[in-house]
C-alpha cells in the first residue's frame, strides 16, 4: 500500500478494483495532475497520448477502459500534486507508434 499521509489518501490494488473511477476521481479533486505517456491502440486511439488525466479525460473513455490504467490501457506521469514542492514543468512532443502502442514525448522546460 502507498500511503500519502498528510492527505489521507491510500492507495491499494484492491482498492481500485471496487471503485476506479471514484479513485481516480478523488485522486484529481486532492489536485494530482498526471498526463498520459503511452496508450495502447487495441483500446485508445493517438488522441489520448499526451492527454491530461481530468473530468475531460474521463468522460472521453470508452466504457470499457479502466479509467485507472489498470489493465494497462495507458500509462501516465505525476507531474504535480499537493505533496509536490513544486510542479515538474514539460510540454508535450512528438507521438509516435511503436508496435500496438503509442507514446507521446514529454520535453523538459
Amino acid at each position: 500500500m502507498i500511503r500519502c499521509a498528510r492527505l489521507s489518501f491510500k492507495y491499494n490494488k484492491e482498492r481500485t478494483a471496487e471503485g476506479p473511477t471514484e479513485f481516480i476521481r478523488e485522486f484529481i479533486d486532492l489536485g494530482f495532475k498526471a498526463v498520459t505517456t503511452c496508450v495502447n491502440s487495441d483500446v485508445l486511439d493517438s488522441s489520448f497520448a499526451g492527454m491530461i488525466i481530468d473530468k475531460s479525460f474521463l468522460s472521453a473513455l470508452p466504457a470499457n477502459v479502466d479509467p485507472c490504467g489498470e489493465n494497462g490501457e495507458f500509462h501516465t506521469f505525476v507531474f504535480d500534486g499537493p505533496n509536490f514542492k513544486e510542479a515538474v514543468k514539460f510540454s508535450i512532443g512528438e507521438t509516435i507508434q511503436r508496435d500496438s502502442f503509442w507514446f507521446c514525448d514529454l520535453l523538459p522546460q
